[in-house]
């Protein structure tokens, strides 16, 4: 089933009227061409003429003709007014064309023109009125005869009065091995009564090839059969050559139909694509099946392609980005360590993050990422809102680097979450936050020393949380609260800082030592408020906590 033809190859009808091989062409806009015999008119002037006059045929004027139809003149048969003849009654005349070589055409002839018709209705019914056209073959006998006459005439070619009508007639049996021919155009009043009318008109006349040979059908590319998609979808077929006893053939496009029954009974989608290739936007979840058609300029359709099946999964939303990275690949980057990052030389960092999505295949088309200071994120530093992505990003892949456009404070601590839109328009979660510190002002350079460097770090605790979360601040609160209040807690606290983050390297890599060690550490952060013999265990639980990485490393 070809679905919709007639709106999806309106403009292929045109290119294939122009695209054809015509070695003749008259548009009768410049009085009687060269060649053409016309029979004299009568001695009122009645008989075929070469002008615009009447320019008038059913209200149809000639500023107003429809495409096809004359502009400046055309072949009549009137005497400017009407056929009407008093003197002799009936009147008769022909139209010849001039010799027309159809060598060129390979057997293959059409010759079409443009007509229209003001007289007796149901003339042939009663034997009045008659307009005929002639084919001659290169002995100038007549091949083919085909009378033209209104609806209910049965004439051979009928169609409405007072309109302008495109006829096309295959010659090419009627003219088989000849190497000329000729048009002759007939009319004839079978009385004197009722030739007050226009009369008969004829414009646009082509001798020219009939491509008859259909185009090979294509070859699906992709999606491949069976696959999932994701949308937008691009379907992808081979392209098609074309063979035509007209000259070398011309694709002039492909139909491409698309159903969820392997019958297209009832088709989905369907378009006409001048390329080897089609865009679907959408289709409800489901297996489809398409086939493809090519079509030459003269309008022969191709057998179907091989049909090839999709699947379109039900539409889930985006899982949460599960690996996000600060400044990755820029100065300061943290190699992809997805916890806290530390320090970040950079006021104004990157970030990046790999889309994941519940679907098979699927594309990401929007982001929206937000920093904060706030480990809750109900206050925010920033928010991007949802921004588009371009290109889209496939499942699985790393979002290019995403920017703020404003500048963070440094030696302070921040988190970042991120949440992306897929091709459907389902938004995802945020991710889990990921923590990171501006560097200070010793880290970047502008002092040579910095008396607070590095002494708001915990590194143990750090680690095994994954960043700066509430227990991880509450420790470091009672370290400078606390330990430090005292000699020994300082000794402590200064050993710790120079090999904390190696005594942390020990185990971040490992789940089960930092699990442990949150376990350790969580009933000391929820009771750093007590009294200093707390900070005494903690301290004695930080040592242990010590050894034990060490022996690790």
């Amino acid at each position: 089933m070809k679905f919709a033809l007639s709106a999806l190859l309106l403009p292929l009808l045109c290119l294939a009227a122009s695209a054809q091989v015509a070695p003749y062409s008259e548009n009768f806009d410049s009085g009687v061409p060269t060649g053409w015999v016309l029979d004299p008119p009568s001695t009122e002037g009645v008989g075929w003429n070469v002008d615009a006059t009447p320019g008038l045929i059913g209200g149809v004027t000639s500023s107003t003709y429809p495409p096809g139809a004359p502009s400046a003149g055309s072949l009549n048969f009137n005497d400017g007014v009407n056929f009407e003849d008093i003197t002799d009654g009936a009147v008769k005349g022909y139209a010849t064309s001039p010799v027309i070589g159809i060598v060129p055409l390979a057997g293959s002839v059409q010759i079409s023109f443009a007509a229209a018709f003001q007289t007796e209705s149901l003339g042939f019914l009663f034997g009045v009125d008659l307009m005929y056209v002639f084919i001659l073959d290169d002995t100038a006998a007549t091949v083919a005869t085909f009378s033209i006459g209104d609806p209910g005439s049965g004439a051979d070619i009928e169609f409405a009065m007072n309109t302008w009508t495109t006829i096309s007639i295959d010659a090419s049996a009627s003219l088989a091995g000849s190497t000329s021919c000729q048009v002759q155009f007939v009319f004839a009043s079978g009385d004197g009564i009722g030739n007050a009318f226009s009369g008969f008109f004829i414009d646009n006349l082509a001798v020219s090839c009939v491509d008859s040979i259909p185009p090979p059908a294509p070859v699906h590319v992709s999606p491949a059969d069976g696959s999932t998609v994701a949308f937008p979808l691009v379907l992808d077929w081979t392209d098609s050559s074309d063979t035509s006893p007209c000259g070398v053939g011309v694709i002039a496009g492909y139909q491409v139909d698309v159903d969820d029954d392997p019958l297209f009974g009832s088709i989905n989608f369907t378009t006409f694509s001048v390329l080897s290739t089609a865009s679907v936007a959408v289709l409800p979840a489901g297996t489809y099946y398409w086939r493809t058609f090519a079509v030459d300029t003269g309008v022969n359709f191709s057998p179907a392609s091989v049909v090839t099946t999709f699947i379109v999964e039900p539409a889930l939303p985006p899982l949460p980005p599960d690996t996000l990275f600060v400044n990755e690949g820029a100065n300061g980057a943290q190699s992809g360590r997805a916890g806290f990052v530390d320090p970040v030389l950079d006021e104004s960092p990157h970030f990046s993050a790999i889309y994941r999505d519940s679907n098979t295949v699927d594309n990401a088309i929007a982001y929206h990422f937000q920093v904060t200071t706030d480990p809750t994120f109900l206050t925010l530093d920033f928010d991007s809102g949802s921004m588009g992505l371009s290109p889209i990003l496939p499942k699985d892949s790393r979002c290019l680097d995403l920017t703020m456009g404003i500048n963070l404070l440094r030696d302070t601590v921040y988190f970042w979450r991120i949440q992306y839109t897929d091709a459907n328009g389902a938004t995802g979660p945020f991710s889990v936050a990921q923590s990171f510190r501006i560097g200070d002002d010793f880290q970047f350079g502008v002092r040579t020393g910095s008396t607070h460097h590095g002494r708001k770090k915990c590194y143990i605790a750090t680690a095994a949380w994954g960043g700066v979360t509430p227990e991880v601040g509450s420790l470091m609160a009672f370290r400078t609260s606390v330990l430090e209040s005292s000699a020994a807690g300082r000794v402590f606290s200064g050993w710790y800082r120079t090999a904390g983050a190696a005594l942390a390297s020990g185990f971040e890599a490992s789940p089960s030592s930092r699990s442990a060690t949150r376990a350790i550490l969580t009933p000391i952060a929820a009771g750093v408020t007590r009294p200093i013999a707390l900070g005494l265990s903690c301290l004695v639980a930080l040592f242990g906590l010590g050894v034990a990485a060490l022996r690790r490393m």
